[in-house]
């Protein structure tokens, strides 16, 4: 990672440098986030082929939606703001990816937390959490998770 960022120092002496991402260690990030995208499909979706709980299919599903998003929405924004004008740029780039990783991480913790469908088909569902334990006293239960 150090090589591709130092690699990109070349181009440009400037702050922009870690903001900019067209010349070739950006675009080389953008395709590694594009083939993780598509090694995280066809692992979630190999998964979903091989199970038959239908709870669970529906968790990957969403997880394999999620995480597509994620993992795509940078290069997107990336490619949207060679768009702009040069000045325009640096901004989009940096509220985008803010804003973005943001979302994302709400998304994944809803997704995950609380009452969700991963806390259905996992084997946390019979566990005491650090909320509710089902004793008085508040403290932590004695089963561990297996999760």
């Amino acid at each position: 990672y150090q090589r591709r960022v130092h690699g990109g120092r070349q181009y440009h002496g400037d702050f922009n440098q870690f903001h900019d991402y067209e010349h070739w260690p950006g675009y080389l990030l953008m395709v590694l986030r594009v083939g993780l995208c598509i090694l995280f499909v066809m692992g979630v979706s190999s998964t979903i082929y091989r199970t038959h709980n239908s709870r669970l299919v529906t968790f990957l599903r969403r997880l394999c939606f999620l995480g597509s998003v994620w993992f795509l929405a940078f290069p997107v924004l990336v490619v949207f703001s060679s768009m702009l004008d040069e000045y325009d740029r640096h901004l989009t780039v940096t509220v985008g990816a803010i804003v973005l990783q943001s979302l994302a991480l709400g998304f994944f913790l809803n997704l995950f937390l609380r009452h969700s469908e991963y806390l259905k088909i996992s084997t946390l569902s019979q566990v005491g959490t650090f909320y509710y334990t089902g004793s008085t006293k508040g403290v932590i239960g004695s089963r561990i998770a297996v999760d």
